[in-house]
């Protein structure tokens, strides 16, 4: 074999090494979860449920809703009681006795804009307002 053989060979190999891939981007399975709404609305309620749970009650108080129907127990999760509940993702909801939770669902603009427009802005300029200080 010759030299040119050789080169050849050499820049066959080469090539293989260096194609061009199947997709343009990052595949979806490693994408951040905000490209996700409704992935992404669940893991920041997850995360800050506790505080978000303390603001939801605080606020259905301000509402005038009466004590014994502020919140609902998920027992499928292991929550006794909760006003916000970070595992559903409908936007909340009412018990069958009349107890008002909100869920993760209203982080989730897909859902929300399902809902309408109206009850979009009115999320919108709601969270605008949120204080996430802890309560004293």
């Amino acid at each position: 074999m010759g030299i040119r053989d050789k080169w050849r060979q050499l820049k066959a190999t080469a090539k293989g090494l260096f194609h061009k891939p199947a997709m343009i981007g990052t595949p979806p399975s490693a994408r951040p979860m905000w490209h996700d709404p409704a992935a992404h609305a669940i893991d920041f309620s997850k995360r800050y449920a506790e505080p978000l749970d303390q603001y939801v009650t605080v606020r259905m108080e301000d509402l005038g809703i009466p004590k014994d129907r502020i919140g609902s127990s998920d027992h499928d999760h292991g929550i006794d009681w909760c006003a916000f509940n970070p595992y559903e993702d409908t936007g909340g909801g009412v018990g069958t006795e009349g107890q008002i939770n909100v869920d993760s669902g209203i982080f989730n603009s897909s859902e929300a804009s399902a809902r309408g427009i109206h009850a979009t802005s009115v999320a919108v300029e709601e969270r605008r307002n949120w204080d996430f200080s802890p309560l004293s």
